[in-house]
């Protein structure tokens, strides 16, 4: 396999690049600091430059993790009328999740301990959850006595949920009544509010 190249200064993102591409392919108990360096082509002492350990790679890896879905929930969120942006997110949402299966779990399972100890996942992290509690308010209409925090943690949940039974193989078009995964992603999210996609 072909070593990703990369310039003097950018060799923490080499890694980081290379850590989710072995964390996709082979799961977590592939994913080693050793793993990442061969796999950018450099010394087994080189990742330690730029993370402590193990826990401090995964950490950095799940904080590049919200980076992305922050912005391909934004993009779908961007393409969408006004009355459907959140809707829209949510389905940004489960297809992050299904395109990045492993990384969601790293991202919201237990594997990291202490977030506290790592200021760059807390901050990842917030940046989505003030995004949602801010595409919530905007989704309430006038006068809504809802708090939106009440609507950020439904949606949250449901759209959650949905990623990760899809991801698991849990749910299916046919056992939903759905015609394919699309139409039943849509009709999930459409309890988000906001019109149905035009067909």
């Amino acid at each position: 396999m072909a070593k990703p190249a990369y310039h003097h200064g950018n060799l923490r993102d080499a890694l980081l690049a290379a850590a989710i591409e072995i964390l996709e392919a082979e799961g977590l108990s592939a994913l080693t600091l050793r793993a990442v360096a061969r796999r950018v082509g450099v010394s087994q002492t080189a990742p330690y430059r730029h993370f402590e350990g193990k826990e401090a790679l995964l950490a950095a890896v799940a904080a590049e993790g919200f980076r992305r879905k922050h912005q391909i929930q934004l993009n779908y969120a961007n393409a969408a009328p006004d009355t459907g942006k959140f809707r829209a997110a949510g389905k940004g949402y489960v297809a992050f999740g299904q395109e990045n299966p492993e990384l969601l779990k790293l991202m919201f399972g237990a594997v990291i301990r202490d977030w506290s100890q790592y200021p760059e996942l807390v901050a990842a992290s917030r940046v989505n959850y003030d995004g949602l509690l801010a595409a919530a308010a905007a989704a309430l209409p006038e006068g809504s006595l809802v708090p939106a925090e009440t609507v950020a943690s439904a949606a949250w949940s449901l759209v959650h949920g949905l990623t990760l039974l899809l991801v698991d193989g849990q749910i299916t078009p046919e056992r939903a009544g759905a015609v394919d995964q699309d139409a039943l992603v849509d009709q999930v999210l459409n309890m988000l509010g906001g019109p149905p996609p035009k067909t």
